[in-house]
C-alpha cells in the first residue's frame, strides 16, 4: 500500500481497505495521512508473500506500482490464501513517457548521470496480454486494458516525483542526490514552465480465481 494513495482514494466509495507494506515508514505514513483525510483504514506492517492476515476474507487484492518487487512463487499461492471463491486480483501501474516529454527525457537523463545502473527508464506503451504466470497460479484474465493520461505538474511536484523514484533517493548516495536535485532544479528552470503536463501510461490488469494449472 505504500503511504496508502490507493484505499485513501477508493474508500470514498464504500470499500473497507486492509493496506499492507514491508516498510514501517511507508506505513507510519499511511496511517498519518489517512487519519488526516478523517478515513478508518486498517494498516499493518507486512510482506506480500507473508500478510499474516485471515484466509478467504478478500473480495479482492490490489496492488499498485509494486507487483514486480514481488517472490511470484510465494505471493500467488498467499493471494489465493485471502480471496474468497469469486475473489478479484487487480494489478495496476502508472509509469510517464519520456519518448514523449522533453521534461521526461531530459529528468531521466540526469538520473542516470549519476546512477547509469538505473533500470527504470525508457519506459515505453504497451498492450496489455494475459501473462505466463496467469494459468500456472489460477488467475483468469477478465480485464486487460492500457491507456495514456496527461498528469499535471509543477516544477516542484516534478521535481519531488523524480526524487521519489527509486533510480534517485533510493539508491543514489547522500552527495548524489545533492547534485543531482542541484542539476534538475536548473534544468527545470531553464526548460519547464510554472505548469506542465506530463503524458503517463497506466496499464490494468484485473483477474479471477481459476483452477491452478488448468
Amino acid at each position: 500500500t505504500g503511504t496508502g494513495v490507493l484505499p485513501r482514494a477508493m474508500a470514498r466509495f464504500g470499500a473497507q481497505f486492509t493496506g499492507i507494506d514491508a516498510s514501517e515508514n511507508q506505513i507510519a505514513q499511511a496511517r498519518r495521512l489517512t487519519a488526516e483525510a478523517g478515513l478508518a483504514i486498517d494498516y499493518h506492517v507486512r510482506t506480500a508473500e507473508d500478510t499474516g492476515l485471515g484466509a478467504h476474507c478478500f473480495d479482492a487484492v490490489t496492488a499498485c506500482q509494486c507487483f514486480w518487487y514481488f517472490d511470484k512463487s510465494k505471493v500467488f499461492p498467499e493471494i489465493r490464501r485471502l480471496l474468497k471463491s469469486n475473489g478479484k486480483l487487480a494489478i495496476l501501474s502508472m509509469a510517464w513517457l519520456p519518448g514523449e516529454s522533453e521534461i521526461a527525457q531530459k529528468s531521466e537523463a540526469l538520473i542516470l548521470k549519476y546512477n547509469p545502473d538505473w533500470t527504470g527508464a525508457g519506459y515505453q506503451r504497451f498492450t496489455p496480454r494475459k501473462p505466463d504466470w496467469a494459468d500456472t497460479y489460477g488467475f483468469t484474465p477478465v480485464h486487460l486494458d492500457g491507456f495514456d493520461v496527461q498528469i499535471p505538474f509543477t516544477r516542484e511536484t516534478w521535481h519531488g516525483r523524480m526524487k521519489a523514484c527509486r533510480g534517485a533517493a533510493a539508491s543514489l548516495s547522500e552527495t548524489q542526490l545533492q547534485n543531482f536535485e542541484r542539476d534538475h532544479v536548473q534544468m527545470l528552470e531553464q526548460i519547464a514552465p510554472k505548469q506542465f503536463d506530463i503524458p503517463h501510461f497506466v496499464a490494468m490488469l484485473i483477474f479471477e480465481i481459476g483452477i491452478a494449472g488448468a
